[in-house]
């Protein structure tokens, strides 16, 4: 993998880890409306799973990506979108693909000197 796309995904789980806090706002100490019971295992549920899927990227990160399937993981995205609509889980692919594309740029230009 280039580092150029490891650069981005260690951005996107620097990025993503506090949108698990502001995927519970309401479920913050000192706040009492907890809401309906399925609402709050639901977002119970989507933190868990979000969580978990942030952990692949965490342990990939510890080898250096060796052996990161990407296809998997970003499968395991589509998944929790489709899951969880409307809960904004999928900026976090174009917030990805953007790091991506800027750190390449980025690499291509000071390759070739003009950065």
């Amino acid at each position: 993998m280039e580092e150029s796309r490891k650069a981005a995904y260690r951005h996107l789980g620097l990025s993503a880890y506090p949108a698990i806090d502001a995927f519970s706002p309401e479920y913050r100490v000192g706040i009492l409306y907890f809401g309906s019971a399925r609402s709050v295992n639901r977002k119970f549920k989507l933190i868990q799973e979000f969580a978990r899927w942030l952990s692949v990227l965490s342990e990939a990160n510890i080898d250096d990506f060796q052996g990161f399937d990407e296809t998997a993981f970003w499968d395991r995205h589509s998944s929790l979108c489709a899951e969880f609509p409307g809960e904004g889980i999928e900026v976090f692919k174009e917030l990805f693909e953007d790091s991506a594309s800027h750190l390449e740029a980025f690499n291509k230009a000071k390759q070739e000197g003009t950065r």
